[in-house]
Formats: structure tokens, C-alpha cells, sequence
């Protein structure tokens, strides 16, 4: 069966042929959740097993062997059928008996069993590979090209580093939507992990507006567990234990129910939940309302699972409740609402879960999150929402560290209403979902209202407005420095103060101007630029030369960014 590539697949193949054309050896490719790289994966393999190929590069010999590893059996079954429905025969390196489900899966699909032992593709789980790592003896020194899915796991001493070293004669392409570690490890070799070069694709919100994957609606509740007292771990991650009691104390189970019933009734959901208990314990309440569910986990027999799955894509019972089993890799087309019953601080996990429902499928035209874990809320305030997020980095100057966002103009940070439960953009001073305007429990000071003046009290705002009148019309100097060289050193200082804060505010005027022609409001104004630049419009008025001269810079680049983006 012959395919192409959609516009934005093309683009990752030639950027990453390029990558390897300068001598960088394993490749990063950074693509969103339901963007078809296992289809890139395909047409890369091509490249590699047949000649005059449209990819094809002087580096490039056909005839050389292509491995692609995953980590779960059930990746291992998709990353088959991937290769089956493009026409590739493949061997594959896995549990017998998963061997058996894919042929009898490939022969159903598609008339035929596309598993040839004698084929320069290989797919494979890394576990299986490592454990029979003799077996590949002959073939590995063949192999031209590796690739993983999820590449975020890679690092030179875990499993999937052992596997890859085995093709010690392989170019390697890693595809993930999130390349990054919640134990703040970095995947750059030059940091000690794998990858040579990123290219990074499209965002997942120009496949939605391309009608490529889903939309989505999101509804966030207030949370059900309070993640503020949870015990973050040496991962990054809350402790299993931390989440365990949390989930004790809270009413999460019911209003999962709950919500359920009433925003999403009879549709395929997944929920994510805290810990095996608390999976099954959501299984038999939805069961106890009437509602078919089965909870599945790690511990899950691998026949109970398979089974369960396969039920659940047949739409025989309507919610899979498992526990950080399904959030990665996960392609079933008929998965409606994704349920968050479980706090994370991963970002990477947060937006694998976020995606599980936006695979488009015949009669499906948006996908819900129902969110109980605080998880939109938490994240949307530094990342803004996940479809528009690109903000990567393969080389992290904070390794090892809790990053820092990094400051992105098309970033937009996310709040959400405490009436109807939308999420909406923090920098509008009212949901523009249903009109409600948020009062903040205190006016005092300018963070309490993400930088929004007009909120502030007018106690706060005289003792803000005293700082700038003291650095733009003070001129006293104490007698004891009249005619004296420090007299000059002084005014000269307050001199370059006032031309800093002249500049500053010149700036801040024309960035200011930017978002007033595109019809903002002041109130809206003052948001964003709090949120942009970490202060408010104020209070950047008082800064004094080398932090006025500083925040000038990065306006000036701003604004800059926002014009080019724009086309002005």
C-alpha cells in the first residue's frame, strides 16, 4: 500500500537527513502525540532497505538492516501493524506469544502475516533485545539506522542505552512528543546522553486547525486532591506514598463518577489513577453507578490485559481505569475523555495523558479532558496549554536543576474559572467562557493579581507610585557631599538612571501599543506583560540602571518577535 508524507512529515525526514549530513549521528525528532511518526519511522526505513529510494543520500547504502525497539508490548503490536499496513515485511524480537497475536492480528487486517524471520527490518521490544542480545550477533553490524518511540527514556546506562549500543555501525533517529526527563536529566550527549541535534515539527494545535488530530474541550473542576501537600521525590515526581495518602484524604473517586455521568455519559474513556488500589477501587465505583469499567496495571497478567484491551477497543465496557500504564504510546481511535485522577509534577506525563483522546476517528469531533488532579491548572500557568507548547531544548543550561520556563511570545499562560470550570487565558480580566471575574483574596501587592494595576489598592499603588516619583525627581544630596567629587559621581548616577528608565518606558510603550491594536484592554495589557516579563508595568518604572537596561533588552527582543510573527 503506498503513502506519502503530509506536509509536516516530509519536513522532519528532510530535516533529520540533514542533521546526519553534518555528522551528527543520533537525531532527536520532536513531534506531538497522534502526528504519525511511526509513519516517519517507515519511510526512514525505506530509505535504508531499498534503493534509489526519494530520501536516499550518498551516506546511505541500501541493503542495510533498520531496528526499531519500544518498550511495552502493546507499542510493539502498533509499531507491527504500522509496518504491515505500509506493505513492509519485518522480523520481530518479542514474547512468543505476543508474536503469535500480531500475525493473527496482521492476517485479519489485512489478508496476510507480514512477519518474515529473514527481514532487514526488525521491530523489537528493548527488554527482549537486551535478553537476547547473542542472537543478534550477525545482524547488528548491518543494521544502518536505530530508532526508538519515546526517546525521553534514552540514557546511556539504562535499558534502552544497552540496546542501542548494539548498533555500534547505526545512524539513530528518536521520536518523542516531549523530550525531556522529570529526573531533569538531559538527553544531550555533550550532557551525557545519546542525541547529537534536535529538530523540533509542528505544534498539535496546527493538526488540530489542519484537521489532522482532534480538538479538545477541557474540564477542570476544583481539584479533588490537594497537591500542595504532597511530598515531591527525588524524580521530581510526587512520591507513590505522598500520592497514596493524598488520595485517602480526598473525594477524588466520587467526583470521577461524578463528573463522568454528567459531562461524558456512555463515551470510551481512560482515567489515570493514583496506585493499583485506587485504580480498582474507581473500577467498582463506576461499576456500582451503572457504568461498565475494568482497571488494569502493571501487576495485570499480560493474557487479563490483552484481553481487557482488546474489549475495551470493541467499545464492550466504556471506562479503562489503569495506572501510568496507558499514558504513553497508547493508539486506540475510540478513546473520547481522558479522566486525570492522578496528580503529577511531570510535565512530559501531564501531556502524554493530555492526548490519549485526540486521535480522530469516524463520528468523533473533539476529545474532553476532565481534569480532578489540578494538573491544567498547575501547568497552564507555566507552559500554558500543552497543544501549543514547542518551547525545547536539547542542551539545558539548568540540567540537573528545576527549570525555568523560558520566556516565548506565543506562550500563553492558562487559568481556570472557579464558576464553569473552563480554562481560559490568565491574561483576560474575566472567563470568557461565562463572564465571571475573578477577585483576588488580596490587592497588596501586584502578584496577587498577575500584574493587573487597575486591581490593585490604592494604598499599594501610592506606595508604588512614591518609588518612581523618588527616582525621577529626587535631587537632594546630603550637605555633606556638596562640592565634593561624590556630589558629581551622584547626580551622573541618577542621570543615567532617569535616561535608562527614558528607554525602558519608551519600550514599554511600543510593546504596550502592539497588543493595544490588536484590541486588548489595559487590564489585559498589564496581565500579559507581568506574565511576559516577570514584573509589573510599575513597578518596572522604579528599576534602577543595570535592571532597567536589562528588561529593556528583553522587551526589545519581544517586541521584535511579536512584529516578525505578526508580518508588520
Amino acid at each position: 500500500m503506498a503513502f506519502s508524507p503530509r506536509w509536516y512529515q516530509n519536513d522532519l525526514i528532510t530535516k533529520t537527513i540533514e542533521q546526519w549530513s553534518q555528522g551528527y549521528k543520533n537525531v532527536l525528532v520532536v513531534s506531538p502525540p497522534r502526528s504519525g511518526k511511526t509513519a516517519i519511522a517507515a519511510w526512514l526505513s525505506e530509505t535504508f532497505v531499498k534503493p534509489m529510494m526519494l530520501y536516499s543520500q550518498p551516506f546511505i547504502k541500501a541493503g542495510q538492516g533498520v531496528v526499531f525497539m519500544a518498550h511495552r508490548e502493546e507499542l510493539v503490536r502498533q509499531l507491527a501493524m504500522t509496518y504491515a499496513e505500509f506493505g513492509h515485511t519485518h522480523n520481530i524480537m518479542a514474547p512468543k506469544d505476543v508474536i503469535q497475536d500480531i500475525v493473527r492480528r496482521q492476517i485479519k487486517e489485512f489478508g496476510r502475516s507480514f512477519y518474515d524471520q529473514s527481514s532487514l527490518i526488525l521491530v523489537g521490544s528493548v527488554q527482549t533485545i537486551n535478553a537476547r542480545s547473542d542472537k543478534l550477533r550477525t545482524f547488528a553490524p548491518r543494521v544502518g539506522l536505530w530508532m526508538t518511540d519515546e526517546a525521553h527514556h534514552l540514557l546511556p546506562t539504562n535499558q534502552w542505552g544497552k540496546a542501542v549500543a548494539l548498533f555500534t555501525n547505526a545512524l539513530g533517529v528518536g521520536f518523542t512528543a516531549t523530550p525531556a526527563r522529570t529526573d531533569r536529566k538531559s538527553l544531550a550527549r555533550s550532557q551525557g546522553g545519546i542525541f547529537d541535534a534536535m529538530v523540533k515539527g509542528v505544534t498539535a494545535r496546527q493538526l488540530i486547525e489542519e484537521g489532522y488530530i482532534c480538538d479538545y474541550r477541557i474540564i477542570a473542576p476544583p481539584a479533588s486532591i490537594d497537591r500542595t501537600r504532597i511530598k515531591v521525590g527525588s524524580t521530581g515526581d510526587f512520591t507513590q506514598k505522598g500520592l497514596t495518602d493524598a488520595k485517602h484524604e480526598s473525594t477524588i473517586t466520587g467526583d470521577c463518577v461524578a463528573s463522568y455521568q454528567k459531562y461524558t455519559p456512555n463515551q470510551q474513556a481512560v482515567v489515570f489513577a493514583v496506585d493499583i488500589s485506587h485504580a480498582q477501587e474507581l473500577a467498582d465505583a463506576y461499576q456500582a453507578a451503572g457504568i461498565s469499567a475494568q482497571a488494569v496495571s502493571s501487576k495485570t497478567p499480560k493474557t487479563v490485559r490483552k484481553m481487557i484491551m482488546d474489549k475495551f477497543e470493541r467499545g464492550v465496557f466504556n471506562v479503562l481505569v489503569n495506572v501510568d500504564l496507558f499514558g504513553e504510546g497508547l493508539n486506540v481511535t475510540g478513546i473520547q475523555v481522558v479522566q486525570m485522577a492522578r496528580p503529577t509534577q511531570s510535565f512530559v506525563l501531564y501531556v502524554q495523558q493530555f492526548f490519549r483522546c485526540l486521535t480522530k476517528a469516524t463520528g468523533k469531533n473533539i476529545g474532553t479532558i476532565i481534569d480532578h488532579a489540578g494538573n491544567v491548572g498547575f501547568f497552564g500557568r507555566i507552559y500554558g496549554l500543552p497543544d501549543s507548547y514547542n518551547g525545547w531544548v536539547l542542551e539545558d543550561e539548568q540540567r540537573g536543576k528545576r527549570k525555568k520556563r523560558i520566556p516565548d511570545d506565543d506562550l500563553i499562560t492558562v487559568t481556570t474559572c472557579v464558576k464553569c470550570y473552563s480554562p481560559y487565558e490568565a491574561v483576560l480580566p474575566k472567563c470568557p467562557h461565562c463572564g465571571h471575574v475573578p477577585v483576588p483574596a488580596e490587592r497588596s501587592k501586584p502578584e496577587h493579581v498577575d500584574g493587573d494595576l487597575v486591581e490593585l489598592d490604592p494604598e499599594t499603588l501610592a506606595i508604588m507610585r512614591g518609588e518612581i516619583d523618588k527616582l525621577d525627581n529626587y535631587d537632594y544630596v546630603p550637605p555633606s557631599l556638596v562640592d565634593t567629587p561624590a556630589e558629581g559621581r551622584l547626580k551622573r548616577q541618577r542621570l543615567e538612571n532617569r535616561e535608562a528608565q527614558k528607554r525602558l518606558r519608551d519600550n514599554i510603550s511600543l510593546w504596550a501599543g502592539f497588543w493595544r491594536d490588536g484590541g486588548a484592554c489595559d487590564s489585559e495589557i498589564y496581565r500579559r506583560f507581568y506574565s511576559r516579563f516577570e514584573t509589573d508595568v510599575m513597578s518596572a518604572q522604579a528599576l534602577k540602571l543595570k535592571d532597567a537596561d536589562k528588561l529593556n533588552e528583553t522587551i526589545d527582543t519581544s517586541l521584535k518577535n511579536l512584529i516578525a510573527s505578526s508580518g508588520q
